[in-house]
């Protein structure tokens, strides 16, 4: 196996742990890359309790123009702003 899709599957399933940390999700619960997180509660109180999640899990720490809501938008879409401040 490819050892980019390793650490592509790896950081997908840390950002999934990371959500389903911040809003209250079981493990078990099967979140696709594409869903909506506000489908699945994430309000704007939430965004910054994710936000320091995703920082101190991958340590990294978000640019000013990574704080907006389309960061937030999907797994996919915070998964692509970890993977971009990882360089």
């Amino acid at each position: 196996m490819d050892a980019t899709l390793l650490t592509a599957d790896a950081t997908d399933a840390r950002v999934l742990k990371a959500i389903r940390r911040v809003l209250g999700h079981p493990a078990a619960l099967e979140v696709p890359m594409d869903t909506e997180l506000k489908t699945l509660g994430l309000d704007s109180m939430r965004i910054i309790d994710l936000l320091l999640e995703v920082e101190t899990e991958f340590g990294v720490t978000f640019t000013d123009d990574l704080l907006m809501p389309e960061t937030f938008r999907t797994p996919a879409t915070l998964r692509a702003a970890v993977v971009s401040l990882q360089g």
